[in-house]
């Protein structure tokens, strides 16, 4: 009786999480600058990998020191071009918590890219590591 139910509960948490997936988000690129510049600013995209479905790449800036501070600069949307970093888009930011900004894919080809952050009054700059995105 007790093997019948530790199996019937096996199977039923095996099917939920078979059915309901890692609720833990893949960040396939991310970077924290951490005291550099005094700027504690952290980013990270949305997913781990882009299909050919994918329309956009979100990513997200944020501090983990709300003050009355306004973080502001570039995101670089890049791909790898042999030993280069070449950008596909650019966008500008601001924010004094959390920002999410969002790159259309619409003209990047398939490879390797990067997202590059630089920030206003600061010499800092940030890249994440690379991540796949298919076309």
């Amino acid at each position: 009786m007790r093997k019948k139910i530790l199996m019937a509960l096996t199977t039923a948490l095996l099917a939920a999480i078979f059915f309901t997936g890692n609720t833990d988000k893949a960040y396939a690129a991310d970077f924290y600058s951490g005291t550099q510049q005094h700027l504690n600013v952290s980013g990270f995209t949305d997913a781990s990998y882009y299909t050919k479905k994918a329309k956009s790449v979100d990513f997200t800036l944020s501090t983990a020191y709300p003050s009355d501070r306004t973080f502001k600069g570039n995101l670089y949307l890049q791909r790898k071009s042999g030993k280069k970093w070449t950008t596909c888009k650019k966008t500008t930011f601001s924010f004094s918590v959390r920002v999410t900004k969002s790159f259309s894919l619409k003209g990047c080809k398939t490879g390797y890219y990067r997202v590059k952050a630089t920030f206003s009054g600061s010499k800092l700059v940030n890249t994440t590591n690379s991540f796949k995105i298919n076309r």
